[in-house]
């Protein structure tokens, strides 16, 4: 099973070098990093690692996360013959074993993806990488989501402990596998234009959506050190990340919700207003989200990075 890892980096080269030593260990074949235009050394250590599975990919321009994976999942399929490929952020890496337990897997054509689980350093689960599934799917799932809210819809944390394969219906770019002939022939790239956020739980929504199945296995293990909100507060910082979670977060519940979108997105559209309480600088927070609703309500996607990082910055 020809299995390629994509990396993708910008300016954390400490946790980079963690993160290819423990990829490059589980033996693929082959690794590409593709690096977001750093600036901390990242494009000269790359240059100076000798192992032939490594190839870089250096974009002139910071795309993100979802511009960095769309890069990559392109190369993938232009220039190479893997079957499938496995993605991830510079902060995260495969336990030992990891790609062994997934290359013991039996192979279905229905199967388009594997989900890991992935875990904080101190052996937590990963909140931000739990996977779920479509709360909109049938009534049943709809009113448990409605009565646990999130828990009511994200993979439990039994599902970790069980060892036993189960189907999901959306996943993190984190530990995530997919086959590539689907990524050229059936599914396409992620949408560059979102930046960062979302754009995992979009592209495996479509994934599910187009009829294969992704499985969640919890044999496969990966580390996310990783912390982006102030803890037990919805607080981002910095904080052009709210106006992407929140711009992007719109799309992808007119995906998920159908005809019942808006009877979603109003109760967190208050919630999101109710949230400036957090903030020391209530105007700019206040700023950035009516402009990340105003731009998800009309499929808006054209603003550049540098004008959302000034818009966060009045």
């Amino acid at each position: 099973m020809r299995l390629y890892a994509v990396i993708v980096t910008f300016n954390r080269l400490k946790r980079l070098k963690k993160t290819l030593e423990m990829t490059l260990a589980e033996n693929p074949e082959g690794v590409l990093v593709v690096n977001n235009a750093s600036t901390d050394g990242t494009t000269e250590w790359l240059c100076s690692v000798k192992d032939q599975r490594l190839k870089v990919l250096n974009l002139s321009e910071n795309k993100g996360g979802a511009g960095g994976f769309h890069a990559g999942f392109k190369w993938i399929v232009e220039n190479t013959d893997a079957e499938w490929l496995v993605c991830y952020d510079d902060d995260a890496y495969p336990k030992t074993g990891a790609f062994s337990a997934f290359e013991k897997l039996p192979d279905s054509m229905q199967i388009g993806g594997i989900a890991a689980a992935v875990y904080l350093p101190d052996g937590q689960i990963a909140e931000m990488n739990r996977p779920s599934i479509n709360p909109f799917t049938n009534i049943k799932t709809l009113l448990k989501a409605a009565v646990g809210g999130r828990m009511g819809f994200h993979i439990a944390d039994d599902w970790y402990r069980s060892k036993v394969n189960k189907k999901i219906d959306q996943s993190s770019f984190v530990g995530l596998f997919l086959r590539v002939s689907l990524i050229k022939d059936e599914w396409g790239y992620p949408d560059e234009k979102l930046f960062i956020y979302a754009d995992d739980m979009i592209y495996t929504n479509q994934i599910t959506r187009s009829g294969y199945d992704i499985l969640f296995v919890p044999k496969i293990e990966f580390v996310h050190d990783c912390v982006t909100l102030v803890q037990q507060k919805a607080v981002y910082n910095p904080l052009w990340k709210a106006f992407y979670t929140y711009r992007n977060g719109l799309k992808l519940y007119r995906i998920m919700a159908g005809r019942l979108f808006w009877l979603v997105v109003l109760p967190k559209i208050f919630a999101w207003i109710l949230n400036a309480r957090h903030y020391e600088n209530k105007k700019a927070y206040l700023t950035v989200s009516f402009i990340a609703i105003l731009d998800g309500l009309n499929g808006r996607f054209d603003r550049s990075h540098i004008e959302i990082i000034k818009i966060s910055q009045c």
